[in-house]
């Protein structure tokens, strides 16, 4: 979720993002393969629409050439901004530089077609993606879901609608991780996405990495909440100088490193983005079960408690950072298989987060740590109760059910260790 300011924060509802061209095909041409196509999904249907703009301008500062597609699928609705001949509804635009967002530059016009409009609905999203990668061919990928995020569960639960990405405030929906898997794979089939990034608040956790670990090679996604302008998409720029010989993790890379300059020149609280590679999502994920697994004395589970304790979740969620826990654990009263448990799920932290940012990661005395990757960790049943979302981390859950939950030892450790009511 991108953040509109704090007091906001405990109603802000949350939403994802698409992407746009511009410029037709000739009928019977073959269109050229390009090197890289960024499809933006960019959910501006919801209290977020007027920085749809400051993002938009940043990516026709640069425009799509014939070796880069900036795709950008757009929502609109009224209420919140009026610039741009204040059009409503979703539109496909191929971004060019110089471009404007106008009604009269779309390329297409979803709901004239009579094509899904609902940015919460995972057809959609499937239709942008299958839309994008058939008519603009490329040899990579990556797709940007612009908006609100809410991490672990990343949608509507039954007591509210926090946990949400890509929040339609139309239609009341959201998109859900497992939606976002389910849309990527309805797309392209067996075949990944280069990239799956999120410019939302709290998506860089280990249960959207996990839900996403086959249908993508990498995660770009923050840890703690964004500030309302996002990433900085100047990232394209470089992108566009050097597309040929610039990979998945190099991408990953400069996003990060962008975002790194552009809240270091515009500081806006603490900050922070990562690049996570998923072919590493199951290693973190065993690695992080057998610490809780080798903790087993009472003196050692009570070493877990201690250093949660010792850390501070990102704002907005139960969402606590894994190395920074990890450290704190090490120099508690542990025993050596623990140290060693611990060493490897570090080692394979390392091996996972391939590039991050923070602000700093001590803000005002509170410890958040910062390293790259986080998971939910509450720290006892009132505190699980409280998360608005915490039915999702139930392993009874039936409804679009969390595969990190349903497959990892981590809620039998919160249940056992913190009295968390995960079944």
């Amino acid at each position: 979720m991108k953040s509109l300011g704090r007091a906001l924060l405990a109603t802000a509802l949350f939403a994802c993002c698409g992407a746009a061209i511009a410029g037709k095909i000739p009928s019977g041409a073959k269109a050229t393969q390009a090197e890289w196509n960024v499809l933006v999904f960019m959910n501006g249907k919801n209290n977020l629409e007027q920085y749809t703009v400051h993002n938009w301008d940043q990516m026709a500062k640069v425009g799509s050439s014939d070796k880069v597609n900036i795709l950008v699928e757009y929502g609109r609705i009224d209420g919140y901004y009026t610039g741009n001949g204040n059009w409503t509804g979703v539109k496909r635009y191929r971004v060019k530089k110089g471009d404007k967002p106008t009604a009269a530059g779309a390329l297409m016009d979803l709901g004239r077609a009579k094509l899904n409009t609902d940015m919460g609905d995972k057809d959609t999203l499937a239709e942008f993606i299958k839309w994008g990668t058939e008519k603009y061919p490329a040899k990579r990928t990556m797709l940007v879901i612009w908006n609100h995020g809410q991490g672990f569960r990343a949608a509507p639960s039954q007591k509210s609608t926090h946990r949400s990405v890509s929040f339609d405030d139309q239609t009341g929906n959201a998109l859900y991780n497992a939606d976002v898997a389910a849309a990527i794979k309805t797309a392209l089939g067996d075949k990944k996405l280069d990239i799956v990034s999120f410019d939302a608040c709290l998506m860089a956790m280990i249960e959207p990495a996990y839900e996403l670990r086959n249908r993508a090679d990498f995660l770009v996604g923050s840890e703690e909440l964004e500030p309302g302008e996002g990433w900085d998409y100047g990232f394209l720029a470089k992108l566009s100088a050097q597309p040929a010989t610039t990979g998945a993790q190099s991408l990953g890379r400069f996003v990060v490193d962008s975002y790194r300059d552009y809240y270091t020149n515009n500081p806006s609280g603490h900050t922070t983005l990562s690049s996570i590679d998923l072919s590493k999502a199951g290693l973190v994920a065993d690695a992080l079960d057998s610490v809780a697994e080798s903790l087993t004395t009472s003196t050692e589970r009570q070493a877990a408690r201690s250093a949660r304790t010792g850390m501070t979740p990102y704002d907005g969620s139960l969402g606590v950072d894994i190395g920074g826990w990890l450290s704190l654990l090490k120099t508690k009263a542990i025993d050596a298989d623990s140290k060693a448990a611990i060493g490897d799920a570090q080692a394979a932290l390392a091996l996972a987060v391939k590039a991050n940012y923070s602000s700093g990661n001590n803000i005002g005395g509170r410890y958040k740590g910062d390293t790259g990757l986080a998971v939910f960790f509450p720290q006892s049943a009132k505190e699980f109760n409280s998360d608005t979302s915490s039915d999702g981390y139930k392993v009874s859950n039936t409804d679009r059910p969390i595969s990190y939950v349903r497959e990892s030892a981590w809620p039998g450790f919160l249940k056992t260790v913190f009295s968390a009511p995960t079944d």
